[in-house]
């Protein structure tokens, strides 16, 4: 077990990626080293600026899909199948 963790320890228990052992060692220096607990607090902070970014799309990107999915019609005939039509 390391008596040290480095920043990549930090980033790698903020994204549930250490094995138990190291994560309960990293966990107990935590509750008692307050610059530990510091830098974990800005990776977190880090983890979730790229985690929002990552899962919200841009607002052009929703609006362009929207306007697509207002513009798309579909239907279905007996004899040719389905038709899409992209009245534009």
């Amino acid at each position: 077990m390391k008596s040290s963790f480095t920043l990549n320890d930090l980033i790698l228990f903020a994204y549930n990626e250490t094995k138990e052992p190291e994560k309960q060692k990293l966990f107990k220096t935590m509750q008692t080293n307050q610059q530990l607990r510091d830098e974990y607090k800005s990776i977190i902070g880090i983890k979730y600026c790229i985690d929002s970014s990552l899962i919200s799309p841009n607002k052009r990107i929703l609006s362009n899909i929207m306007s697509y999915s207002r513009a798309l019609s579909i239907f279905k005939t007996r004899r040719a199948g389905n038709f899409n039509l992209l009245m534009n």
